[in-house]
């Protein structure tokens, strides 16, 4: 877990390389993993990125493409289609609301 955490910023880190390091087969890890947190490692680790990319809009440091690159997303357009999923909006339209939220006193 601290490997997902310290790593899960890299577009590249992937099952195979998890279940390598903990010594046991890809089927093995992603049934463990889901076994004892209750949702897939992929899963997990887009989340991951997804809270980090909507901590980043929301101090309004950085562009979409720059969130895109941080969070380890080589197509910006593939993030906004992620991000879409996770939160139901994209990440303009998420940026907006923070903004207005700031403005309304909620933030």
């Amino acid at each position: 877990m601290d490997y997902i955490h310290t790593n899960y910023k890299n577009e590249h880190i992937s099952i195979r390389y998890l279940a390598e390091l903990s010594n046991v087969s890809e089927t093995y890890f992603r049934r463990q993993f889901k076994t004892i947190y209750h949702i897939s490692p992929n899963r997990y680790i887009t989340n991951l990125k997804m809270e980090y990319a909507s901590q980043m809009l929301r101090s309004r440091l950085y562009t979409v493409t720059e969130v895109s690159e941080r969070t380890g997303y080589s197509s910006v357009k593939y993030f906004e289609r992620v991000f879409k999923q996770s939160y139901g909006c994209t990440p303009s339209e998420k940026r907006k609301a923070f903004r207005e939220m700031i403005s309304d006193g909620i933030y």
